[in-house]
């Protein structure tokens, strides 16, 4: 190869080398100018409402002065259950001791003998609750026994004045029979009233 084909060369690899350097020049500021030009796009704004949680109704809620009658689930009212024998003088109803009203009570006078009410568990219960009380316009010497018995055998006895209200809770776990009597010191001569105040036996 000859001096003037050595120069040729030469001088066409440095152009070709030129022409790469000048691309790749290119291409970076192409590169540069992309990065440079690219912008966050605009932000999308997402709102969500939760709804409005209200708070719950109470159906049935007492007045003032009012005992509710809603028995708490798994306790039943013994106004809603049968009763076991016949002959009783008790009434349910609501009745108004010391300015409240207790509703789904068993409420009896001695105007005649009252006799015991009973009520068939069949062993399904464990607990008896219920107020005791007599009513406000009896006489002023006025007194009562309340007696609870199971499977005829009496397991609580309380006895109650004018003015007082008791709280009475009577296990009953494994009894059949529960029975509710109430004695009075005047029975069959005075038209005195008593009652078993809103009931309720827990499952």
């Amino acid at each position: 190869m000859n001096d003037g084909t050595k120069q040729a060369l030469i001088g066409a690899g440095g152009t070709i080398a030129g022409a790469l350097i000048a691309l790749a020049g290119t291409l970076m500021t192409g590169v540069v100018q992309i990065k440079n030009d690219e912008k966050p796009g605009p932000t999308a704004t997402i709102t969500v409402t939760a709804p409005a949680i209200n708070a719950p109704t109470v159906v049935g809620a007492p007045s003032s002065g009012a005992v509710t009658s809603r028995s708490p689930i798994g306790d039943e009212f013994l106004a809603d259950l049968p009763q076991a024998t016949e002959g009783s003088d008790y009434t349910i109803d609501g009745i108004e001791i010391e300015g409240h009203s207790y509703p789904k009570s068993l409420t009896t006078d001695f105007s005649y003998c009252s006799a015991p009410v009973s009520y068939n568990l069949k062993g399904r219960y464990r607990t008896l609750t219920t107020k005791i009380a007599i009513a406000d316009d009896v006489a002023d010497d006025a007194k009562f026994t309340f007696k609870v018995s199971l499977d005829d055998k009496v397991v609580r006895t309380e006895s109650v004045k004018l003015g007082k209200i008791e709280n009475m809770t009577v296990p009953t776990a494994g009894a059949y029979r529960l029975t509710l009597d109430i004695d009075s010191e005047r029975p069959c001569e005075h038209t005195d009233w008593a009652a078993w105040l809103t009931p309720k036996l827990q499952h």
